[in-house]
């Protein structure tokens, strides 16, 4: 909008507009012309009161709906920096802003002062999930966020990592007996039942305790042995709480060398079979034999299938290698006498995410 008779403004001179003003500025300008105007000649009409009504009435209009753009975009930004650093659902930290506020509490952290953090895992989230839909999974989310929350207290820094995952970092910890109260109360927290579409509800938890300066002084792998024991929390059964130990990470690593054995020894038909004979009861007499899947260590002798065939099925790698077996023992079979039979045990495929199974064999 340009103020009438701007020199830009000339159809007849076929010149476009350079210069673009908001309504408000072109009414005031417009009004300011005029008076201008008249000064120098008083015998020129000034704008009529209904004019001047109408457009100042336009200009203030104009600069509120400018003033209410500019509280909006604020207000975005500012939601915009907010989940930034925040989950969406709970309104909790994420994990970025979890591990930068941790690296500061670590860096104010006094001598005689130990920050304790707690890797959590919900147990029952996914049950809720398939009983009462996703929106009841979403609100028992919601409930554990306030449940941390509130008895975390302000020397605490609270997150959702993940899905049905949480951490607590608990600051001003005079010793471990500290923490291990604390984790006793996490626990007590977030068993407390809800009630939910006419269903009580109650969850449990699995819990990984690391501390500082203990077991680590940089926030990330604080984080990263919590966790660790975590992992070693969820193979007990039940509620539970688990201090991190050095040698957590050594199985770690172990674990790790043994899956990229694994798939190296998948991907290069590395694996033996040895075969076992087996004997028709009462006569003696030789039936056939039985194919044993063997893992060579690389130094001349063979790692127990004990300890490897766990750890396939967990990397869903089991159905490959149970199909490797299948062809090689076979291959081999098939230039044996006739009398001869051949057998294989195969590890069944894994359940889908959610399927409990019937808990037959």
């Amino acid at each position: 909008f340009l103020p009438p008779g701007h020199p830009e403004c000339c159809p007849k001179r076929g010149i476009r507009p350079r210069v673009r003003y908001s309504i408000p500025t072109a009414c005031i300008a417009w009004m300011a012309s005029c008076e201008i105007a008249r000064a120098d000649d008083p015998t020129l009409p000034g704008p009529s009161f209904a004019a001047i009504v109408t457009l100042g009435t336009i200009a203030i209009a104009g600069l509120v709906m400018a003033f209410l753009q500019q509280r909006r975009a604020a207000a975005a930004t500012a939601r915009a920096r907010f989940f930034g650093h925040h989950e969406v659902m709970t309104g909790l930290f994420n994990q970025s802003h979890f591990l930068d506020e941790l690296r500061g509490a670590m860096e104010r952290r006094r001598p005689h002062e130990h920050i304790a953090v707690f890797a959590i895992d919900l147990e029952g989230v996914r049950d809720v999930n398939d009983l009462l839909g996703n929106a009841a999974g979403d609100t028992i989310i919601r409930f554990t966020a306030r449940a941390l929350e509130r008895v975390s207290g302000s020397k605490a820094i609270v997150a959702r990592l993940s899905g049905d995952n949480f951490a607590v970092a608990r600051l001003g910890l005079r010793n471990v007996q500290d923490a291990t109260s604390f984790a006793a109360t996490l626990l007590e927290a977030i068993s407390q039942p809800h009630r939910l579409n006419g269903h009580e509800v109650t969850l449990s938890a699995r819990i990984g305790v690391a501390l500082a300066p203990d077991d680590s002084e940089e926030a990330a792998h604080l984080l990263k042995a919590a966790g660790l024991a975590l992992d070693r929390a969820c193979l007990g059964t039940g509620s539970g709480f688990t201090l991190f130990e050095k040698s957590f990470e050594r199985a770690l690593q172990e674990r790790r060398e043994l899956e990229a054995k694994i798939r190296e020894t998948l991907e290069n038909g590395g694996f033996d079979l040895h075969f076992q004979p087996l004997f028709r009861a009462g006569s003696n007499r030789l039936a056939g034999f039985e194919a044993l899947l063997r893992m060579p260590d690389g130094q001349g002798g063979f790692i127990p299938p004990v300890k490897f065939i766990p750890v396939a099925e967990e990397m869903g790698l089991i159905v490959e290698i149970g199909d490797w077996v299948l062809r090689r023992a076979c291959m081999l079979a098939a230039h044996w006498p006739d009398h001869l039979s051949i057998a294989v045990k195969l590890s069944p495929p894994p359940l889908p995410a959610g399927d409990k199974g019937s808990g037959g064999p």
